[in-house]
């Protein structure tokens, strides 16, 4: 009915006649009218709420304490639990083990803070199986404000993320080679820039094509072109770190972006070149196509990063640029699109390929430098090694040192020191010529190589040295990378009988909890120090608290780079037990240092 104010009302009405006539006409009424608005719309709202818990969403009520109440029908679809089996029980029973404890700790937060939490939880259902829960969980309130109930409503997006991926996929992934495509390279790379311009750090950029590719694609056919591709893209796939990003541009266009991870660009000069090396090898073992081996090589062409306020389409355009001159130039070749950068890449990867051959052509030659002690005395000598090449001359250990380190070389290397200054040891001993012991310098690479201890177990036996007159220097960061293995290895070696001196100290991160568990027998000064102890307080307070804890911890100690009188004065005033540089004695070859022995 309607109210007098137009509004309108739901009415129950119940009544019946009071009086009828003699004709039987009725001629009075009575009854009740009562407005049931209210009830009407309770039940409604009853009605509705019922339609909507019978949702394809899953919904779960718990209590104030979090204990389950009620479920609805999609519920147990979605989990598989049935409603007699979650009543009463903590909604903890789904946890799939994959959100930690601040997960939770930020959900709990925001429901006591805002009342509500939306987002994604991995949920298990009743037969172990996990699945991703698009949930939002809400708070119910008495008049008081005091929740009394909480409401989850979530749905099982297992199927939407499986479409997010592969919409993710054709947008930015190449489909043929499952590469990055150039949409999401460009991304990267502009990302990658400002990372290295904010850490003041070098990468490179590497851009190859395929060469002669399109006369292949014409001769097989263009399926078995696409074939190549593909295997291509799952071999530059198996060699990219992690770090770094392979993607295909375009045709049979591949580039390289290699993580800003150096200090100068030499350094990323070097990783770079190594990078596009490799490329090539991989690149170059032949394919089976159609029952045939095809062989292909690649024009590389190699762009250091960042450069001023270089962008990205500009990076890879002057990749681009030094990739044709490779082509220019014969293919199969690696340029660099700096004139500088492509010299000093010459000439590193001329000394690689030179060391490759130097240990078989017999390049190198130990050097011997002699170690005093404060009774002017010989108490031993330095092997270093030296590399005469046939047509740089003289090699600095500086230079091609960390090459054979960056190259895998140093194993090789190392192993022919200690082999040589064994030989050596053996033949003066047999002249009878008086030498305590030979210092050799262990490369950090060398020494964390798995089979190193072996190695040197080898030339002991092959050579017959005796070990006890070999002191084994390792710098301090070898020591304490790995320190329980290091020691481990420390210990195999002083069993074998040798010595071991911790090399360069006090220019490392020694800390004394370390350096008092090593099973060391010297430490040697840093030459930094040395320079400056007479005209640098600094400096002489390092080089005296060195030589005090050296004598608190039994350790013997020696001063390298010793080369004035004055230096020496000091030094032989604090302690220090034995001197080693140019004040006593400069590098000798073996045959002056030979000759040294025979009349000292």
């Amino acid at each position: 009915m309607r109210r007098k104010d137009g509004s309108w009302a739901w009415i129950l009405n119940k009544g019946e006649l009071a009086e009828v006539n003699s004709v039987g006409k009725a001629m009075r009424a009575r009854g009740t009218r009562i407005d049931i608005t209210e009830r009407k719309r309770i039940e409604e709202s009853s009605r509705i709420s019922a339609i909507s818990f019978d949702t394809h969403e899953g919904i779960m009520i718990t209590d104030a304490a979090n204990n389950i109440i009620r479920v609805n029908q999609a519920f147990c679809e979605i989990s598989g639990y049935q409603e007699r089996d979650v009543i009463g029980v903590n909604p903890r029973l789904f946890s799939s083990g994959k959100h930690d404890k601040r997960f939770y700790a930020a959900l709990w937060d925001s429901l006591e803070d805002k009342g509500r939490w939306e987002g994604e939880i991995w949920n298990k259902t009743k037969l172990g199986h996990t699945y991703p829960a698009g949930t939002k969980i809400t708070n119910v309130l008495d008049a008081k404000g005091v929740v009394t109930h909480r409401v989850a409503v979530f749905s099982d997006v297992t199927q939407r993320k499986i479409d997010e991926k592969a919409i993710n996929q054709l947008a930015f992934y190449d489909p043929l080679t499952t590469l990055p495509n150039r949409r999401l390279f460009m991304t990267t790379v502009e990302h990658e820039l400002s990372q290295a311009r904010r850490h003041r750090q070098y990468g490179g950029l590497i851009f190859f094509d395929l060469d002669h590719f399109k006369t292949i694609n014409d001769s097989l056919g263009h399926v078995l072109g696409d074939v190549l591709l593909s295997e291509v893209g799952k071999r530059l796939n198996a060699l990219t770190r992690e770090a770094d990003m392979a993607a295909r541009l375009g045709g049979d266009e591949f580039v390289v972006l290699l993580s800003a991870e150096a200090k100068t660009e030499t350094e990323a000069a070097h990783q770079t070149l190594l990078v596009a090396e490799k490329i090539q090898t991989v690149l170059s073992k032949p394919y089976r196509l159609a029952g045939s081996d095809c062989h292909i090589s690649t024009s590389i062409g190699v762009r250091l990063y960042p450069l001023a306020d270089e962008r990205a389409d500009t990076l890879i355009a002057n990749a681009d640029t030094a990739m044709y001159k490779a082509k220019q130039d014969g293919r199969n070749r690696i340029c660099f699109y700096n004139e500088n950068m492509q010299e000093a890449a010459d000439e590193w990867l001329s000394l690689k390929n030179d060391l490759h051959i130097a240990i078989d052509n017999e390049e190198f030659e130990l050097y011997f430098q002699c170690q005093y002690n404060q009774y002017n005395e010989v108490v031993g000598a330095e092997a270093l090694i030296r590399w005469h090449h046939p047509e740089k001359g003289l090699v600095s250990p500086a230079k091609f040192i960390p090459l054979a380190e960056q190259t895998g070389q140093i194993e090789g290397i190392g192993e022919w020191v200690l082999r040589k200054a064994c030989e050596y040891l053996n033949s003066w001993e047999l002249e009878g010529l008086s030498l305590p012991h030979i210092s050799i310098n262990v490369s950090s690479k060398q020494f964390n190589q798995a089979g190193f201890v072996a190695s040197v177990q080898r030339v002991l036996s092959a050579t017959g040295a005796n070990a006890e007159k070999l002191m084994l220097e390792l710098t301090e960061g070898v020591a304490l990378d790995r320190v329980d293995e290091t020691i481990e290895k420390m210990n195999q070696l002083k069993e074998l009988g040798m010595t071991i001196s911790l090399d360069d100290f006090g220019t490392g991160y020694s800390s004394l909890s370390y350096l008092k568990k090593l099973p060391l027998d010297q430490l040697k000064i840093d030459q930094a120090f040395v320079a400056d102890i007479a005209t640098d307080a600094d400096d002489a307070i390092i080089v005296e608290t060195i030589i005090s804890m050296a004598k608190h911890m039994q350790f013997d100690v020696i001063a390298e780079g010793v080369e004035t009188e004055e230096q020496y004065d000091f030094l032989l005033q604090k302690g220090c037990q034995a001197f080693q540089g140019y004040y006593f004695a400069r590098p000798e070859s073996a045959e002056t240092f030979a000759d040294f022995l025979r009349h000292c």
